[in-house]
């Protein structure tokens, strides 16, 4: 058959199926557009309304279709060899739709016939496209940000108050010869709540401390630098050297006793001693009882005084902890575990991400970036016209100094460009105040003859907590110590310290300076279940194969073929003289059933022209078998 005239016989079931598949795509298409898009709800239709008549559409073109393939298929199965007749009604109730493709498959005495098969279970499946339409449009909420709120940033500080004073006289050449200085220092008051608020508060807390505006339910605050305080600790147990010796103290009764005691110390000079337990001596609350100390601390904001923290040049405060562990028994001296920690707390600049969710801030990122240094020409004595003995051998250190502090000095300035003045600067009276609210907080004096007044001059320990059994007392100096002693984490105190102080730094901004961030506004969008179309895809991919196969199918012995009759009327009017004789006198549609079951026929055979025989009876059993001798295209 040309190709012209196959396309003129099967056009309705070409465009047909052309049409189903062209509502396919659409469908398609508009899933991919609204997939992710906000939800509307038009006045008289919806996504779901437009899938769902897509969808209906597209398996009533696809079925005119298969169902004329059917047809088609019933010609050939008829054609090929002999059949029973009753076949040709069973495959006729097939392709007017589901019902009929299940008695079909469900016959046992219905044999062969691969492509009528494939039609009827074609069939069946199609009425599972308009569920699994229905499943393809979901929504979901999402958040949809947009420019809005604000949060803290740290570009520059100078909180606090920084008052010096100058005892001077006037040099014969007209500088200012100063004879005496001394500074007085009012740390900020946030600033001074930021770190006692860390003494009994975790990490957590002290995120939710940051200043910040969301005019929504959530916001998301990403990615901005900000002047920070960094927190570094090291584990520097290895460094203890342990010495147990005889010690001899004075009784009041001017007696002396003598016993055994064990001393820890690190290379910067700070220990923690107590008497060692003897089974001769047995505690009791009867009888003298020692003070058992078990936590010894040194700080200093000299860089060449800590252990590990002499590369800092931002350096505020370095702390040295030597601390019995929590968990053992702490009169059981030595015998008991024993470490050594070391934190730094400096200055640097930071990289944050925040997200508020139902008004409560969580921190996502927090970068220290390290590229960000102290820039040479910052930090400089600025004198003028003055000069001074107090000043000869100042350091350029940050620690703050009774007198010496109490000169001028440019910003403190930290960049990773020192070609250009851009960075983050410190005030001179931000370092001083900071400075020494670090030093009164976490340092006391404990030397009984009395101190130095400079802080960094004073010997270790500057801090300690002991357990005094007698009284059932806890003693302790400065502040701090409870919270080291409690603190089974000290890199977390730490963090949650330096978190606590840049908290305060990025809300005490000279310049309030704010980072706008994104609102985040819940919305509802559409989200496509993609699994759910490919059951579409493969029902649309087998209706074109079953139409590629009944076109192409030819298995009419000679050259003429089967003609293209499909369901037609007509032609099954045509064969009419092939069964007249089988059906005459069947009145009733019961009747007709029964006498087409008992018979076999074969339709389109080739042959002459002549009427259709009846066989003889020797030659067929319970059935009768009837063969055309005719054929017609």
């Amino acid at each position: 058959m040309a190709a012209q005239t196959i396309l003129h016989v099967w056009a309705l079931e070409f465009w047909s199926l052309a049409a189903s598949l062209a509502q396919f795509a659409i469908m398609f298409a508009l899933m991919v557009h609204f997939d992710g898009k906000q939800t509307f709800d038009g006045s008289f239709v919806t996504l779901n309304t437009i899938t769902s008549i897509l969808s209906t559409g597209s398996r009533a073109s696809l079925l005119t279709g298969v169902s004329s393939c059917i047809s088609q298929a019933n010609w050939a199965a008829f054609a090929t060899k002999p059949r029973r007749l009753y076949d040709f009604e069973m495959i006729s109730e097939a392709s007017r739709g589901p019902l009929g493709s299940v008695q079909l498959l469900l016959n046992s005495r219905f044999k062969g016939g691969p492509l009528v098969r494939f039609g009827a279970v074609l069939t069946l499946l199609s009425i599972a496209t308009g569920p699994f339409a229905q499943q393809l449009v979901r929504v979901r909420q999402i958040d949809f940000l947009e420019e809005g709120g604000s949060i803290a940033q740290g570009l520059s500080y100078s909180k606090g108050i920084s008052s010096p004073h100058y005892s001077f006289h006037y040099n014969p050449n007209g500088s200012v010869n100063v004879t005496s200085a001394t500074v007085l220092c009012k740390p900020d008051i946030s600033m001074r709540a930021s770190l006692m608020f860390t003494l009994s508060a975790d990490i957590r807390d002290v995120i939710r401390q940051a200043t910040f505006e969301c005019p929504g339910t959530g916001c998301l605050f990403q990615n901005f630098r900000s002047l920070a305080i960094c927190s570094r600790c090291y584990d520097i147990s290895s460094m203890l050297v342990a010495k147990q010796y005889m010690k001899i103290d004075s009784l009041s009764s001017g007696d002396q006793m003598e016993y055994s005691a064990t001393k820890y110390s690190l290379p910067n000079g700070l220990y923690l001693e107590n008497e060692d337990v003897s089974s001769d001596y047995p505690y009791s609350h009867t009888r003298w009882e020692p003070t058992r100390d078990v936590l010894s601390l040194y700080g200093t904001s000299n860089p060449n005084k800590s252990i590990n923290s002499r590369e800092i040049d931002t350096l505020i405060w370095s702390q040295s902890v030597i601390k019995v562990d929590n968990s053992t028994n702490i009169w059981q001296w030595p015998n008991m575990s024993v470490y050594a920690v070391e934190c730094a707390l400096y200055y640097c600049v930071k990289d944050y991400s925040f997200r508020v969710v139902n008004s409560s801030i969580e921190l996502e990122l927090e970068k220290e970036r390290k590229e960000y240094r102290r820039h040479p020409d910052s930090w400089k004595l600025l004198l003028g016209n003055m000069e001074s003995d107090i000043i000869a051998n100042a350091s350029r250190n940050l620690a703050f100094h009774p007198n010496q502090s109490a000169f001028r000095r440019s910003d403190l300035q930290l960049s990773r460009d020192f070609d250009k003045s851009e960075g983050f600067n410190i005030s001179q009276s931000g370092v001083n105040t900071i400075s020494s609210l670090v030093q009164d907080l976490f340092s006391s004096c404990l030397d009984k003859k009395g101190c130095p007044a400079a802080v960094d001059d004073w010997k270790p320990p500057t801090g300690y907590y002991s357990y005094q059994r007698a009284w059932d007392v806890m003693v302790y100096q400065p502040d701090l110590a409870p919270a080291m002693w409690s603190s089974e984490n000290l890199t977390a105190r730490f963090d949650s310290i330096a978190a606590s102080m840049s908290n305060s730094l990025r809300s005490g901004d000279d310049l309030n300076s704010r980072f706008v961030g994104k609102v985040a506004n819940p919305i509802t969008v559409y989200k496509i279940n993609w699994p759910w179309i490919s059951y579409q895809l493969f029902i649309h991919v087998a209706a074109m194969v079953f139409f590629a196969i009944s076109v192409s199918i030819d298995r009419q012995p000679g050259s003429r073929g089967i003609p293209v009759w499909k369901s037609s009327q007509l032609a099954v009017m045509s064969q009419g003289a092939l069964v007249a004789d089988v059906l005459k006198g069947a009145e009733t549609l019961e009747e007709l059933e029964t006498a087409a079951k008992k018979t076999t026929i074969m339709l389109l055979a080739n042959g002459e022209d002549r009427p259709l025989m009846q066989l003889g009876a020797g030659e067929t059993t319970d059935e009768t078998s009837l063969r055309g001798n005719s054929a017609s295209d």
